[in-house]
């Protein structure tokens, strides 16, 4: 057998009861076959709108057990051919395994669903019981906790004339212990915000007793989108609120109220101790100038905590690919364990050396303590999913090198991700699975096809010794650049799939940034952090040596980033073309001469040159994206795309443009915006503003604001021109139109001087339209119609089949007069779930109903598409709808 043969069967099958030499065994199955089963059973179950019964899954896997019986006794009695039986039993296997994973996916899917907060106590006063179990999230007011919920008492929720009392379950003392636990299952953590001074004294292992106003989990939801829901179900939360705010200062003692400092469990030790570290090193980088610019980084590397890693720096991370180094890794987490299993293994070894004993055991010991500095390492970053994957693939990786000296590079692999797969089902839809695991596999079987021994052969005679250590670090750095540049290639496919972009200065910048981070900055910051934590030392220079490094490494990426086509922003593929570019770049990484490995090139470009899909002339888009409260509507026509509004600003450094807007045209391949309109001044409309600028100026910018009320580098870039009624422009066949206001200064109030935008095709005697209403009042109405009756073209312009609802449903907004004149068929309306104005009025949405108009709201479609194309036939399309998850809200 050939050394590659070889390599090929240690890759393809796990066989641990053969010697070697020997032949398989006919009835051999490939363990890699049935874990890989086991793991695409549990990963159908994430792409389901429901869950399996399970009684239909645990008849399914009996009946294959049987199956596989069946198998084994007409082996024993019939002797089928052994490639048959073969065959057939690995297939068996396989079933059984992919049923198995499918029980166990819904079980732990359902037992988490069931512990959701039910609708009968959604916005319902109910007192809470818990214990702070992680770090708090500092907002603009206040902070973010998250509770393990104890108790809910005693306040009771109604639904109709019947009520539903709630006793603690777990024997905490209460005024109310007559009653009866109802038929539902307490959530095991809730996520509440506090806007209170006293939120500044929460503590990770605290007891504390709020009343809260709980609902059950839901976040936006938009294609390219963060899915918010997932990882509250991930996180096992099972509702989240906040904690009523006091109507005087005597209340606030009843409203919150701390019943224990400190609870021993370990858990929640760990997170006190994380906290104090936490608290330690912010404090640590408060200098005479301010606030050191990267600690917010500096407190990822060393917690794993990127809360405070400001938008600008992230945005730079993604441009130059580095984006994964910038926080507890799995790349951090496996150069740390690496490095302490090395030099645990060379002191042994010397130390066995001068005892003239062998040192046969030193690998065995490197393992050892190479896994207990990783689960150190994770203990930091508080044992976060990332670092629990991380940590039960290095766990298993060090099993297979212990039991099987590292023979066995594909069952590690699949092996690891099964155990995953099973401590967290849903990892399989984190693109960290998918990157690390791929990543790794690259780097596995490049060394199984190259032997990756990085030894040098002696020198040959004349040569002086010195010159040999030389040959070797050329030859290691010459093969780590090869490494980067596969896996660099390799990964190129999943970028777009997860992040549709592409970095090209991405391999120069990681080739620096790996070494820099992972063996300079983060060590430093480790041991800054243990010196600030030392009694009697408290010394802060190594946090402030490992931030210099960091602002020097920071410093070059923007210099890589300003060059030109640094990166670029790619549609969303096509699964064909998505696989066809997988093949490609699998085919360059094949040890082949360069001219056949053109072929992979020529299978990637499909996927780097796929068009955007555009609507042809003459015909338009509307995508209403889901920001919550507040406004953000996309318009595209066959070459252009104008942003109405910018959404919410949601605090804490982040707003809808980071959140929604700017994903989703990445998404969609549209950047950059030809036009942006900014309708008036207001915060639900204007807050994603400046982050959207920043990111990608618009060519066109038009808003009621004035020039006072701008940033200089936006007045001054000769891209701003105030909205004014009678402005027009024809884009592709498609007609614009500011309708209001005439003048603002007529106007007192901000909402009342938003942009009014229509829009327009013509199709003979028959229009297409959208008519774009900001916030405007009954009054702001009434004066648009008092114009239609003596302007023919006005009048024309507010008759349209798509309206924006006004200022998201207000009671001020939406007169009968109005809808009477504008009669539209479908009414946009984007205004938050549960939020604090009322919005949508009950009246406003009976008038609407009245005039038969169908209602578009994003609160419970997620964002709404519809598309003007020459069969006069608009078809709305919610996301919500259309990618429902079993674990998604109003699904």
């Amino acid at each position: 057998m050939s050394a590659a043969d070889s390599s090929r069967s240690n890759w393809l099958a796990f066989r641990p009861s053969e010697k070697r030499g020997e032949a398989a065994h006919s009835g051999t199955v490939s363990l890699p076959l049935v874990l890989l089963a086991w793991c695409m059973g549990i990963a159908y179950i994430q792409t389901q709108t429901s869950l399996w019964p399970l009684r239909s899954a645990v008849i399914l896997a009996v009946l294959l057990a049987n199956g596989l019986c069946a198998l084994g006794l007409a082996k024993s009695y019939a002797k089928p051919p052994p490639k048959l039986y073969q065959w057939g039993a690995g297939l068996a296997q396989a079933l059984l395994a992919f049923a198995l994973g499918l029980i166990w996916a819904c079980w732990w899917a359902d037992t988490r669903l069931q512990a959701r907060l039910p609708a009968v106590l959604e916005n319902e006063p109910l007192t809470l019981v818990g214990v702070i179990d992680s770090l708090p999230h500092p907002l603009d007011r206040g902070q973010r906790v998250t509770l393990r919920v104890e108790a809910l008492s005693p306040i009771t929720a109604l639904n109709g004339d019947k009520a539903y009392p709630i006793s603690p379950p777990l024997g905490v003392e209460t005024e109310h212990d007559q009653f009866s636990w109802p038929d539902f299952r307490l959530p095991a953590r809730v996520s509440l915000s506090w806007a209170d001074g006293l939120a500044d004294q929460v503590r990770p292992a605290q007891r504390w007793q709020f009343q809260v106003k709980l609902h059950a989990p839901y976040g936006n939801q938009n294609p390219g989108g963060f899915d918010y829901e997932r990882w509250l179900l991930e996180e096992n939360v099972g509702a989240i609120g906040q904690v009523i705010r006091p109507r005087d200062p005597a209340e606030a003692a009843t409203i919150a109220l701390k019943r224990q400092e400190l609870v021993w469990n370990p858990l929640d030790r760990l997170q006190r101790v994380r906290g104090i570290l936490r608290h330690k090193i912010l404090q640590a980088f408060v200098t005479r100038d301010g606030l050191a610019p990267y600690r917010g980084v500096i407190t990822a590397l060393v917690m794993g905590d990127q809360r405070a890693i400001d938008p600008a720096d992230w945005r730079l991370f993604n441009q130059t690919g580095v984006g994964h180094l910038i926080a507890i890794s799995g790349l951090h987490i496996t150069m740390l364990a690496t490095f302490a299993a090395w030099l645990t293994g060379g002191v042994w070894r010397q130390r066995l050396r001068q005892g003239n004993r062998q040192a046969g055991s030193a690998p065995q010991a490197g393992l050892v303590v190479g896994v207990l500095v990783a689960a150190a390492y994770c203990s930091l970053a508080g044992w976060g999913i990332p670092a629990q994957r991380t940590f039960l693939m290095l766990l298993v990786v060090a099993w297979g090198t212990w039991r099987y000296a590292g023979s066995q590079p594909l069952f590690s692999l699949c092996l690891a991700a099964a155990l995953v797969l099973a401590w967290d089902p849903m990892a399989c839809l984190a693109p960290g699975f998918w990157l690390s695991y791929v990543a790794v596999a690259i780097l596995l079987w490049l060394g199984q096809r190259r032997r990756l021994a990085l030894v040098t052969p002696a020198p040959p005679n004349g040569v002086p010794d010195k010159y040999q250590a030389w040959r070797r670090f050329g030859g290691s750095l010459q093969e780590a650049s090869r490494l980067q540049l596969a896996i660099s290639v390799g990964l190129v496919p999943l970028t777009v799939l997860f992040f549709q972009q592409v970095s090209w200065i991405g391999p120069i910048a990681n080739a620096i940034a790996i070494p820099v981070i992972s063996f300079g900055v983060t060590p430093l910051s480790l041991l800054g952090a243990i010196w600030v934590c030392l009694p009697g030392i408290g010394s802060d220079l190594g946090l402030q040596a490992a931030h210099g490094l960091l602002a020097a490494l920071i410093a070059g990426l923007e210099v890589l980033s300003a060059l030109p086509y640094a990166s670029t922003s790619l549609p969303l593929p096509a699964w064909p073309v998505l696989l066809l570019a997988g093949l490609g770049c699998v085919w360059l990484c094949l040890p082949l001469r360069w001219p056949w490995r053109l072929l992979g090139i020529g299978w990637c470009l499909p996927l780097l040159l796929a068009p955007a899909d555009w609507p042809s002339w003459g015909e338009w888009r509307i995508t209403a994206l889901d920001v919550g409260q507040g406004n953000a509507v996309l318009i595209q026509t066959q070459q252009h795309t104008l942003l109405y509004d910018t959404g919410p600003a949601y605090g804490n450094h982040q707003d809808a443009s980071t959140r929604v807007i700017l994903p989703y045209l990445r998404h969609q391949g549209l950047l950059p915006l030809s036009a942006l309109v900014v309708s008036h001044r207001d915060q639900d409309h204007a807050g994603g503003l400046i982050s959207l600028w920043q990111a990608t100026p618009p060519e066109q910018f038009y808003t009621s604001m004035s020039a006072a009320e701008l940033p200089a580098f936006i007045t001054q870039s000769g891209r701003y021109q105030p909205c004014r009624a009678g402005m027009q422009w024809t884009w592709d066949g498609v007609h614009f139109a500011f309708l209001h206001p005439q003048e603002p200064a007529d106007w007192s109030s901000s909402n009342e001087k938003s942009c009014v935008l229509a829009i327009w095709t013509a199709r003979g005697r028959q229009e297409q339209g959208l008519l774009l209403t900001g916030d405007i009042s009954q009054r702001v109405e009434q004066a648009l119609l008092t114009r239609a009756a003596t302007d023919p073209f006005m009048a024309a312009r507010l008759k349209q089949p798509v309206l924006l609802v006004p200022h998201h449903g207000s009671a001020t907004s939406s007169s009968a007069a109005w809808l009477a004149h504008v009669q539209p068929r479908y009414a946009i309306l984007q205004a938050g779930q549960h939020n604090a104005y009322g919005h949508p009025h009950a009246q406003v949405l009976e008038r609407y109903r009245a005039q038969g108009v169908q209602l578009l709201e994003t609160r419970q479609g997620g964002a709404w598409r519809l598309d003007f194309n020459t069969a006069d036939v608009l078809q709305p399309s919610a996301w919500r709808q259309e990618n429902c998850r079993y674990w998604h809200h109003h699904c």
